[in-house]
């Protein structure tokens, strides 16, 4: 059996007519007549039953019917997903993210690939810097969302968003009575001098 067969079957089938079918085949009637006899032969079954002026599918010519369709449905869905991947239009996105602002970003971003190119969904535990290099380079993951700088020459990047850094104080620390920006020299100054269950607790930074 051959896909011809297939697709010789469904024309005939949805016009019941075989002037018609041929036609729209663009082949003539004898050939088109001689391929269905040639497959209700492989079947051993009669899928369609034929009078001079009236053509009509049997209960088997139903059935086939059904699922003539849908293999070739099929191998049209297979044709058109080989030649988007051909065209890299199908895929999978690897993506790499650091802390909850990288995955509120990663998600902005991650939204505008296509649904054909589905992107992993971000992992709360890859949160580290290196470990995203690493994995670039190691070609685990194919975009990292990461903090500057990035000192491997064998990979590119490009800024998406610039945000301030900010420090968090208690109310009673001496630089938050301070007006206007801090200088990292004052952080480094007063935070050098905190203890580490005292860093915990009051001398914290974040974005």
């Amino acid at each position: 059996m051959e896909l011809r067969h297939l697709r010789y079957f469904v024309m005939v089938a949805e016009e019941l007519h075989f002037g018609r079918a041929a036609e729209k085949l663009h082949i003539s009637q004898p050939p088109l007549s001689m391929q269905i006899r040639s497959l209700e032969e492989e079947l051993g079954v009669t899928l369609l039953h034929r009078t001079q002026r009236h053509v009509s599918l049997t209960q088997a010519g139903h059935a086939f019917l059904q699922e003539a369709r849908q293999i070739l449905a099929r191998l049209e869905q297979a044709v058109l997903m080989t030649r988007r991947a051909g065209r890299s239009e199908i895929g999978e996105l690897a993506v790499g993210f650091i802390s909850v602002s990288g995955l509120q970003r990663a998600a902005g971003c991650t939204a505008r690939i296509p649904p054909a190119i589905p992107a992993g969904e971000p992992d709360p535990a890859a949160n580290h810097h290196r470990r995203q290099i690493r994995d670039l380079l190691g070609g685990r993951i194919d975009v990292g969302f990461v903090l500057p700088p990035i000192d491997e020459p064998a990979l590119q990047s490009v800024c998406i968003v610039r945000e301030p850094l900010v420090a968090a104080l208690p109310d009673r620390h001496p630089l938050a009575r301070r007006p206007g920006k801090l200088a990292l020299a004052n952080l480094k100054t007063h935070l050098s001098s905190c203890s580490p269950g005292r860093w915990r607790r009051d001398c914290t930074t974040t974005w």
